[in-house]
């Protein structure tokens, strides 16, 4: 390929797209915010969240079943509200922030491993008061601003209560590992009453997802004892995941200043001045390619004959240039043609993307290729 041309086509908006990641005391500040606003200030991750279920019979078999239920509609609210989200940004942004989403339900193994392992009885109340993490849900993102984006997007949702986030993309784990988590609450809407049921939000990049779950292959392989030097190289990965990002990131700012540069340019040239300071929404974009590529081979379809003649599927009275008197002209329909037909003009030719007008004295053969091969004929 020897040359490739990006064409912008940009707009002065009042909407700006290229939004930065907010400093991380006026991300705490809002999320702060949030949580007074959702009146969640008074229910702590270490005191734990009740949810309101039914009485079971005596062996804990509807409690658990009800759990499930109420965790798995939680689930698909999420998801629901995510993808709704995506649309939007699509629709008003031309941009989608998320790459795909994967959900999960724990399992009772893990559940349990995790009550025991934090000192508590494994009961269905304990399960739900202090494992956070029984409905999970991951957003891929592209980019690390996009991660900031859809905090925003999700700790503004009325009906969505947060109650506690950890940043371990501004603050990494000691491993390497990098995610924003979320803890929130959705409300589930059952025949008689509403569950404010926990599901933990985790947001990561392309990246950061491939990174970690390598890691957590590795981890389970070793049974987490795993080897000082294979740590000590998941930490150098990890290292070079977080300057991917980095780059992309940069990468993707570089093309889009370009691309403003380039619309502020074109805007001047046309109308005579350019505002460098008005916001400029990306409305969409064409790539367009100069190469060598090989002739495709076409196939020739064998002319049969005689071929019977085209019928028309109506007939109109239609005036054409020259003529004095309206002709009956047919309408034929193109995709009946077969290779050998031929048709004398007036005719007219209809088909999906375009109409073919044969006047008086014209006449038409269809080839092998199915082309349409029209000549004059003074006596026709």
């Amino acid at each position: 390929m020897n040359h490739i041309y990006l064409y912008w086509n940009l707009w002065y908006n009042d909407l700006i797209l290229g939004r930065k990641r907010p400093a991380t005391e006026e991300r705490q500040g809002r999320l702060q915010a949030c949580y007074v606003r959702h009146g969640a200030e008074d229910t702590g991750l270490e005191k734990g969240v009740n949810m309101e279920l039914k009485e079971d019979n005596g062996d804990g078999v509807d409690s658990w079943k009800e759990v499930t239920l109420i965790y798995n509609a939680a689930l698909k609210m999420m998801e629901t509200k995510m993808e709704i989200l995506n649309d939007e940004f699509q629709h008003v942004h031309r941009y989608n922030p998320i790459e795909h989403i994967k959900a999960r339900i724990k399992t009772p193994e893990s559940i349990v491993k995790k009550l025991k392992r934090d000192g508590h009885e494994s009961t269905i109340d304990n399960m739900v008061k202090y494992v956070n993490d029984i409905a999970g849900i991951r957003i891929i993102c592209s980019f690390t601003s996009d991660i900031y984006r859809i905090v925003d997007m999700i700790s503004e949702q009325r009906d969505i209560k947060v109650i506690g986030v950890k940043d371990y993309i501004t603050f990494p784990k000691a491993s390497g590992y990098k995610s924003y988590h979320m803890i929130v609450t959705v409300p589930v809407y059952l025949s008689d009453r509403t569950v404010d049921t926990k599901v933990e939000i985790q947001i990561r990049t392309v990246a950061m997802d491939f990174w970690a779950s390598l890691e957590h292959k590795i981890h389970y392989k070793f049974e987490g004892d795993v080897p000082e030097n294979i740590k000590s190289e998941l930490v150098e990965c990890a290292r070079m995941v977080s300057d991917l990002d980095i780059r992309m990131l940069k990468l993707n700012e570089e093309i889009l200043a370009k691309a403003i540069e380039d619309f502020h340019a074109a805007h001047k040239k046309a109308y005579g001045y350019r505002n460098d300071g008005a916001p400029v929404k990306l409305v969409s974009y064409r790539v367009a390619a100069i190469g060598l590529v090989e002739k495709p081979e076409l196939k020739q379809r064998p002319v049969e004959q005689p071929v019977p003649a085209p019928t028309p599927f109506i007939t109109r009275k239609v005036l054409f240039q020259g003529q004095l008197d309206y002709l009956d002209c047919g309408i034929y329909d193109r995709t009946t043609f077969l290779p050998g037909t031929q048709l004398s003009g007036p005719a007219i030719v209809e088909q999906m993307d375009c109409t073919t007008v044969i006047p008086p004295h014209w006449h038409v053969t269809v080839d092998g290729y199915s082309n349409m091969i029209a000549e004059f004929r003074e006596d026709g």
